[in-house]
């Protein structure tokens, strides 16, 4: 009985609760109390939600290296290109006297 009073009580609302115990402060207690309880929970996964919506500075850092990576290899393959169709240029010149070094 009481099982059943509890969860129509979270289910439907606490006046509900009171009607079926006839007016019984027991009953209306245990009732108040799992709403509350189930009310805490949800403003704490709401809170905690709020809290992870961005990203840590350890995550923007590694996420900063791994472009800078890529930007690196992307700008030495198109150096590569630009001195395989153009050799003659400045830059592919400064790469020939490095490398000779």
């Amino acid at each position: 009985m009481l099982c059943q009073l509890v969860a129509d009580a979270v289910g439907s609302g606490l006046h509900r609760a009171r009607s079926i115990a006839h007016g019984g402060r027991v009953c209306y207690a245990v009732a108040a109390s799992v709403a509350i309880v189930t009310t805490n929970r949800e403003n704490n996964m709401k809170r905690k939600m709020q809290r992870s919506s961005g990203l840590t500075l350890i995550q923007v850092m590694l996420l900063l290296l791994v472009i800078g990576l890529v930007g690196s290899f992307v700008v030495e393959s198109l150096i590569d290109k630009r001195c395989e169709s153009a050799p003659t240029s400045d830059v592919c010149k400064e790469r020939a006297q490095a490398t000779k070094k």
